[in-house]
């Protein structure tokens, strides 16, 4: 499954917790979440890659991902920028 959502209407959205997703397999794009500043996918177990948007949020300071055993694509332009 794959999160969908429309996040032109969240631009004041700070925190983001779709921790125990268990069916999220690809986390969205984050385009438009600009003052998003934590982020948690903890223990969604079949998660499987996150989007480089990732990198957009300049505001990002906590992203949680324990326990997704699963996750083998993290976007290397992001681990800079966290």
């Amino acid at each position: 499954m794959y999160l969908f959502m429309s996040f032109k209407s969240l631009k004041k959205l700070m925190v983001l917790d779709v921790s125990y997703s268990s069916s999220l397999t690809r986390a969205p794009n984050f385009f438009g979440l600009k003052n998003l500043e934590e982020l948690r996918f903890s223990d969604c177990q079949n998660l499987e890659e996150l989007d480089k948007s990732l990198g957009c949020l300049d505001k990002l300071e906590k992203l949680y991902l324990d326990n997704c055993e699963r996750l083998w694509r993290f976007p290397l332009e992001v681990v800079g920028k966290l």
